[in-house]
């Protein structure tokens, strides 16, 4: 029998089984003898550091060396000594170690391109669209993900000479209140309306266009707006919100796939 370990941090409290349920999913489809143990925490949860420290515990249960494989979904963690701790003792159990959402040197990475899908998708707003000016409504700035999406937006419009200022950007959470306060904040600075939001997410584009419909605004005809993550309220949302497919099953399963290989002796 394997052991694969996945160690995560909770998205504010809510646990995350899309991971665990692509996992699991490929181990019964292909029925192999393999265990998956979770060590979640609800460390990113509270103001009070001690009560965090107490959740990131949970981290230093597990002897990793009797484990065959170790996931780590470390995105959230908000305490950086912790996130490091717990990447240094994965790599010194000498089993294989995939990482979620963020490359690691030295760990195998399972993951969306963040980079060039929203590269793409102001390509989209820009060529297919002719969108010349934008609003850019963000997740947290030391986010790897927001990062990524982040260069990637700067890139194109660095490339194409669009004009842009730190003024264009807000920067929150990946939350819903996230695109309420953004567009607010940004519609405050400017008193006018761009050719095209981009959000960080869908969560935080509805925000955007239940803000903007306060205003009297409506989408697409007064301003455009893209999404990401491909929830189910982009397809239920009116209108429809343009967004980049990211099922997180899939990474699950193709978790599973990488460590199968790698248990074969193959070099994926």
């Amino acid at each position: 029998m394997r052991k694969i370990a996945l160690i995560m941090d909770e998205w504010k409290r809510c646990f995350t089984f899309a991971w665990p349920s692509g996992i699991l999913h490929r181990i019964r489809e292909l029925e192999e003898d393999v265990n998956l143990y979770i060590f979640s925490s609800s460390g990113n949860w509270s103001w009070d550091e001690e009560y965090n420290i107490g959740e990131y515990n949970i981290y230093q249960l597990p002897d990793l060396q009797e484990f065959d494989g170790i996931i780590l979904d470390l995105n959230n963690v908000v305490m950086e000594d912790v996130r490091q701790a717990t990447i240094d003792r994965a790599k010194a159990s000498g089993v294989p170690v995939i990482s979620l959402g963020c490359e690691i040197d030295g760990c195998y990475y399972v993951g969306i391109d963040n980079y060039h899908a929203m590269y793409e998708m102001i390509a989209h707003m820009h060529e297919t669209h002719g969108c010349q000016s934008y609003w850019f409504v963000m997740g947290p700035r030391e986010n790897y993900e927001n990062a990524k999406r982040l260069e990637g937006l700067k890139a194109y419009m660095d490339e194409h000479g669009i004009a842009y200022s730190d003024d264009d950007f807000y920067f929150g959470n990946f939350e819903y209140a996230c695109g309420l306060e953004g567009f607010e904040t940004l519609f405050q600075k400017h008193q006018k309306l761009p050719d095209a939001i981009i959000c960080a997410n869908d969560n935080i584009a509805v925000g955007v266009g239940e803000a903007s419909l306060k205003h009297g605004f409506h989408i697409p005809d007064d301003f455009k707006m893209t999404g990401f993550d491909n929830f189910d309220k982009a397809s239920i949302y009116h209108p429809n919100i343009t967004t980049v497919s990211h099922v997180r099953e899939d990474v699950g399963i193709r978790c599973a796939d990488l460590f199968l290989q790698l248990w074969a002796g193959e070099k994926p």
